[in-house]
This record gives structure tokens, sequence and C-alpha cells, in this order.
């Protein structure tokens, strides 16, 4: 072989070798090119999809700080109120007590009252029971 020969066939072979390294670098371009456009949707999607989160995610901590502040209200009103109920109650409490004592002092008083009453009708009774007799043993016996 000459070394023309061996020329022509390391040529040959550089011009294999380029053209199939042209082929792989079209088929890669081919191929980023291809995936370049739905990579740049997912990635302007991704983005989309993030900043909807992120104004969700605010609006979230609005809700929230507006929860918070409305449970503190009402538990404070809550509060008051309770404190208001107990007050009333402890003055109801103490009116209802004034009341049955007042009510069993009466009870005591119409208790001891009718007790005398009673005794005093018992002696009149007596008394007049004693005086018929005797107006009875008066008449009856003068006759005799």
């Amino acid at each position: 072989m000459s070394q023309e020969s061996l020329q022509t066939i390391f040529v040959g072979a550089v011009a294999i070798v380029l053209v199939a390294q042209t082929v792989v670098l079209f088929l890669a371009a081919r191929f980023v090119v291809r995936v370049r456009k739905p990579l740049e949707e997912l990635i302007a999607n991704t983005c989309e999809t993030i900043r909807i989160m992120r104004r969700r995610a605010e609006h979230l901590d609005l809700t929230l700080e507006q929860i918070d502040q409305t449970v503190r209200n009402r538990m404070e009103q809550a509060d008051s109120v309770t404190k208001e109920l107990l007050d009333q109650s402890h003055l109801q409490a103490l009116a209802l007590e004034r009341l049955l004592s007042d009510l069993l002092e009466t009870f005591e008083y119409v208790t001891r009252e009718t007790g005398r009453s009673a005794r005093n009708l018992i002696r009149r009774a007596h008394a007049l029971n004693a005086g018929a007799r005797a107006a009875a043993e008066c008449l009856f016996s003068r006759g005799r």
C-alpha cells in the first residue's frame, strides 16, 4: 500500500467519523429542539403553579389571621357574657336565699301564732265547758 492510499483511507475514515458526528449532533439538536418546547411549557406551568400557590398561601394567611381574630373576639365576648351571667346568678342565689329565709321565718311565726291561738281556743273552750257545767249544776242542783 502506498502512502496515498493510506491517506485516502485515513481521510475516508475521518470523513465517516465526521459524518457520524454530524448525524449524532443533528439528532441531538433535533432532540433538544423537540424536548425544549415541552420543557419550556413544563417550566412555565410550574412557575404559574408556584405563583398561584403563593397567592393562595397569602390569602390563606390572611384568612387564618381573620379567623384567629374572630375567635379571639368571640372568646372575649364569651368571657364577658359568662362573667355577667355568673354575677347575675350569684345575685339571684342571694335573693333566693333571702326569700327562703324570710319564708322560713314566716312559717315559724305562723306556726307559733297558730299554736298560741289553738291553746287560747282550747283554754276558752275549757273555760266555756267549765262555765256550762257550773251553770248546769246550779240550775239542776237548786231544784233538788
